[in-house]
């Protein structure tokens, strides 16, 4: 371990469920509870890429079939409007297709003793869902395209400092439907997200070691993927830790949570709570640029991606102090 060397800043993974049916909404990426100085500018230009393979679902009413990756590439922007207050937006792109990790995916189940189902035929693309005879969805070629916009504002309740070791701020979130819901590339709907986010290194400072959290609601309009069923309100949180032992380094764990999108379904894809857990690190870069990379898998199995390989850059602009 470097000596007298400045742990870096920790901050939660940007990331969250995305599995095909879930990914449509709202659901707002971790954050902080430290938000961005007044006239700074952050941005981030996130990968994610997430493999489906749920097999074949059948009840007396259903018939659910999941094999394919989709990728999510999103920049996020985050401004310092004024004290103690933060704006922001994300731009995402969607991608469904067959993908190239199915073989490697079960040899990492092999490998780690994982739970999760063996790949029947590699790099396939099926994402269906049939009720009561009717078809609801069923894209089996690859699309692309633009997704929901999410617009994002933040307001510090605690912790106005760049680098306060406890931080608490409370977040919005306003998903417009800019994306294709016949594609699952957007839900169709506005969705509005509310949450208390904390970040407290003071507590384990001893260790180099920084807690965060969140918790919150979101409340999600008529939308036009599977509309009959889709609920209007869902809860959902995060905790994590992260550890610094080095300047340039930061190790973390995340785990994150939140309650079915769906009803009236035996499946536990749209109808149970989501628990996924993330575990990965921060390198630090030059430039006050940092790089996070984290791999998450599902705690109870089906109910989001087997795998979801996360990649984020992010870079502050304006001023001279340190990233938060």
């Amino acid at each position: 371990m470097e000596t007298g060397a400045e742990a870096l800043d920790v901050v939660p993974f940007y990331t969250r469920d995305q599995g095909p049916f879930s990914q449509v909404f709202g659901l707002p990426p971790a954050e902080g509870g430290m938000l961005v100085p007044k006239g700074r500018l952050d941005g981030r230009l996130v990968l994610d890429i997430a493999n489906s393979d749920s097999g074949e679902w059948r009840s007396s009413r259903e018939i659910l079939e999941l094999d394919g990756e989709t990728l999510r590439l999103t920049l996020a922007l985050r401004y310092g409007l004024a004290n103690r207050m933060e704006i922001g937006m994300d731009i995402p792109y969607v991608s469904h297709d067959g993908g190239v990790f199915d073989g490697f995916i079960d040899e990492f189940h092999d490998i780690t003793g994982l739970p999760g189902p063996k790949t029947k035929e590699k790099n396939r693309m099926v994402y269906s869902y049939i009720r009561d005879g009717v078809t609801e969805v069923d894209i089996r070629e690859s699309t692309s395209g633009v997704g929901d916009l999410l617009l994002s504002f933040g307001y510090q309740l605690a912790g106005e400092e760049t680098r306060a070791p406890r931080a608490i701020a409370v977040r919005a979130g306003l998903k417009l439907p800019t994306g294709d819901a016949g594609t699952l590339r957007g839900s169709g709907s506005t969705d509005f997200s509310l949450r208390l986010a904390a970040s407290d290194a003071a507590t384990l400072s001893g260790r180099d070691i920084t807690l965060y959290g969140e918790a919150g609601a979101l409340w999600m309009g008529k939308g036009e993927v599977l509309e009959e069923q889709q609920r209007s309100f869902a809860g959902f949180g995060t905790v994590g830790l992260g550890w610094s032992p080095l300047s340039w380094l930061a190790l973390k764990v995340q785990v994150e949570t939140h309650s079915a999108f769906y009803r009236d379904s035996v499946t536990d894809v749209l109808a149970s709570t989501v628990f996924q857990v993330v575990v990965g690190g921060t390198f630090a870069l030059p430039w006050e640029t940092t790089l996070d990379v984290g791999i998450s898998e599902n705690f109870i199995t089906e109910t989001s991606p087997d795998v979801n390989f996360h990649f984020a850059l992010r870079k502050r602009f304006g001023g001279a102090s340190s990233c938060p």
